[in-house]
């Protein structure tokens, strides 16, 4: 920890202590050494290096029982920027991030910490071995929680492992059909219980070893084992192989939708010699992972990658605190002269568009936590709560990037519904009737803009009718905790390319919050009504996942709020640019198109 980041942890110390009329705020030298983690003897070194740089001033307690007293003479700002500019310059991006993600720091500096960033991202040509390699820096404000294809749970981390990991076949959403993968071909018996698929040969893993069928029983019987992603292989009876390319699998009861299991992140094919202890991911995709840390994700283009290689060499995603925007940036460095320098942004800093507006499959919702007790298991009380929760007013009032009020997971079905809004009276009466005595609840929710945005609104909106709300923000997901504690949740839901897929994984992921709130009695009526859905035609199906979402909904388990879009910032110099249902831009196939310092001329 250096210097200046020892002032800032100052700051939370001293935000409940009164002030003097000097300035100075009285402390002790153990309550400092509490503070920084380390001994009274270091805490007298780092006080005095502290007053040598003019941060401090340390006047020490004479006698027994009389405090010392600490005078801060710089601005948080003051010692920030000189710390975080020099970072920069040096190419200490991580060090930077980590400096950035400090608690200690006011929002609002973090804000404009983060345009400082933006200036210093982006595209760049970088030496290596006597190669120029084209490396592209992105920022995303998500938190890597897992890299095991099994438990993923947010839309980042089946975004990072499809660009690491391959399926056996690949959904195409533009044309709605099965497209291969690792199989280059695959056929059914007519009762759909045979499935028969043909490896790719050549196919490498990132630590060099050739793709066999052993490596498809391997990922399957992991996930047969692990209680999160069981569900996938609950029909695979066994499976046959012929040789170290051809393999059936032999299924317990006819299913139409394999091919939608199979092509999910979840069933991304893991090497067979994968090192448990290793918390790298290993897998056939374009991309392989060089560095991970906290911050950082360093992804390396996979030479050997039997598709198509990716057009940039490097990768590097820098992983920011989660208290930023919803909506994403991918900068290019430079000063190109049609270019607009932004306002109070670094000099260099370009004007971002916002080139690509994706409106989302899915919807923001509030989920009920059945797992503790209180009154939101009164049926009266959920019903007051669906009239506080007024989407119309939501979307009217907050705007941004909420397009519509939601009645479903899918904006086509919302489109057809009817929202009559209630007065607000009629959920005071409701309570009343629920039995409802005044007692707070907590609401958990990501600390992100938009979201807290809502969580706000629907405190003021509470209060109006006498029930007071208590705003629980995560800087990530904690299901142990919001199980415990929670009252409510705000969450949102995005599906993926392949709406079908999307929608039966949020009812069987049991690594969800879904499965965390609601109690087994609940999960087993949405299981028995979700049961031999695999079986069935698409229609059929389809019939089978709103009767879900009705219960979910006629109950008021779930209150459906907002429709939103993504929003994607980029530069006119990234080309190929393709957004996935995510909203997040295909790295795979982007590439940069900028004047180059590397023409020549040769003679014919």
């Amino acid at each position: 920890m250096n210097i200046t980041e020892h002032f800032l942890r100052f700051y939370p110390l001293l935000a409940g202590s009164e002030k003097s009329e000097d300035g100075s705020f009285p402390v002790t030298i153990e309550r400092l050494a509490d503070l920084l983690c380390c001994s009274s003897r270091n805490v007298k070194f780092i006080l005095r290096k502290l007053e040598d740089e003019q941060y401090i001033r340390w006047q020490p307690g004479r006698g027994r029982g009389n405090s010392s007293r600490l005078t801060l003479l710089k601005e948080p700002e003051d010692a920030v920027f000189p710390l975080f500019r020099e970072l920069m310059n040096k190419g200490k991006l991580k060090e930077a991030i980590d400096l950035l993600s400090m608690d200690a720091l006011p929002v609002s500096l973090k804000h404009r910490l983060r345009t400082m960033l933006d200036s210093h991202l982006g595209f760049q040509v970088e030496e290596s071995g006597g190669v120029l390699l084209d490396v592209l820096r992105v920022t995303h404000n998500k938190r890597l929680e897992t890299h095991d294809p099994a438990y993923i749970f947010t839309t980042f981390e089946s975004y990072l492992i499809s660009q690491v990991c391959s399926r056996l076949i690949a959904y195409e959403p533009a044309e709605g059909r099965f497209v291969p993968g690792l199989a280059h071909a695959w056929q059914s018996s007519d009762d759909c219980t045979r499935w028969t698929f043909f490896l790719r040969k050549g196919v490498r893993f990132h630590h060099g070893r050739s793709l066999t069928v052993q490596d498809v029983l391997f990922t399957v019987r992991r996930l047969k084992r692990l209680p999160h992603s069981a569900w996938l292989c609950e029909d695979i009876g066994e499976i046959e192989t012929d040789g170290e390319y051809t393999l059936t699998f032999k299924l317990c009861r006819s299913s139409l939708f394999f091919p939608h299991i199979l092509s999910s992140v979840q069933f991304s094919i893991l090497p067979a010699d994968l090192d448990p202890a290793s918390h790298r991911l290993t897998g056939t995709g374009p991309f392989r992972i060089a560095e991970q840390t906290e911050r950082l994700l360093v992804l390396n283009a996979f030479d050997a990658y039997y598709g198509h290689r990716p057009l940039l060499d490097r990768v590097e995603l820098l992983l920011l605190p989660e208290d930023t925007s919803n909506e994403r940036r991918y900068q290019i460095s430079g000063n190109e002269k049609d270019s607009v320098t932004a306002i109070g942004t670094e000099s260099g800093q370009t004007e971002l568009k916002v080139n690509l507006i994706n409106p989302v499959a899915g919807s923001r919702y509030l989920l009920f936590n059945f797992r503790k007790p209180g009154i939101h298991h009164n049926a009266d009380f959920r019903k007051a709560m669906r009239i506080i929760f007024d989407r119309v007013a939501m979307v009217a009032e907050l705007k941004g990037n909420r397009i519509a009020p939601a009645d479903s997971f899918l904006q086509s079905e919302s489109e057809g519904a009817s929202f009559e809004a209630a007065p607000l009276q009629e959920a005071v009466r409701l309570l009343r009737k629920s039995g409802y005595r005044g007692e707070p609840l907590k609401l958990f929710f990501m600390s992100k803009k938009e979201e807290e945005e809502e969580a706000r609104w629907l405190l003021g909106r509470c209060a109006r009718a006498g029930l007071p709300l208590i705003l629980q923000p995560m800087k990530h997901f904690e299901r142990s905790r919001v199980a415990a504690e929670a009252d409510l949740l705000a969450a949102e839901e995005v599906l993926e390319d392949d709406l079908e897929w999307g929608l039966i994984s949020y009812y069987k992921n049991r690594s969800n919050y879904l499965h965390h709130l609601l109690t087994e009695e609940q999960l087993g009526l949405l299981d028995r009504i979700l049961d031999g859905f695999a079986g069935f035609p698409e229609p059929s199906r389809m019939k089978l996942l709103r009767e879900a979402e009705r219960t979910l909904k006629d109950n008021d388990w779930l209150l459906f709020g907002c429709h939103v879009i993504k929003k994607v910032h980029l530069h006119d110099s990234l080309q190929g640019k393709q957004m996935d249902s995510f909203g997040l831009i295909d790295i795979s196939r982007v590439w940069i198109q900028s004047p180059s310092s590397q023409k020549a001329v040769w003679p014919v």
